[in-house]
């Protein structure tokens, strides 16, 4: 993921979001189809594109609508990396695994 600008997730999805987390860790923007596990995590045309259709025409606008706009991946991407840091690091998870395990801070 970390060569990509963009990157399109499995078509039928996983049963949860991986992919596109894996793809936002690494600055990647993800554009989903509107299947199982993308809204988990993308919030449309802010960290990622989720297409309305299953289409290869939907897909390829999706991608064309990201570099449209001049900025417009450079500034996806960062959201990326911004809510990947906030909420998907050990550092962000430690004190609810710390709650969770009942450990003594």
């Amino acid at each position: 993921f970390i060569a990509l600008n963009v990157g399109k997730s499995p078509l039928w999805g996983e049963g949860g979001p991986m992919t596109p987390q894996e793809a936002m860790a690494c600055g990647t923007v993800p554009v989903c189809f509107d299947i199982n596990g993308p809204w988990e995590l993308i919030q449309q045309n802010y960290n990622g594109v989720i297409t309305g259709e299953i289409t290869p025409e939907a897909l390829a606008e999706a991608v064309a609508g990201i570099y449209r706009t001049p900025g417009r991946l450079a500034e996806m991407s960062r959201r990326c990396l911004d809510i990947t840091a906030a909420a998907h690091t050990m550092e962000a998870r430690w004190p609810d695994v710390r709650r969770f395990l009942d450990l003594p801070e």
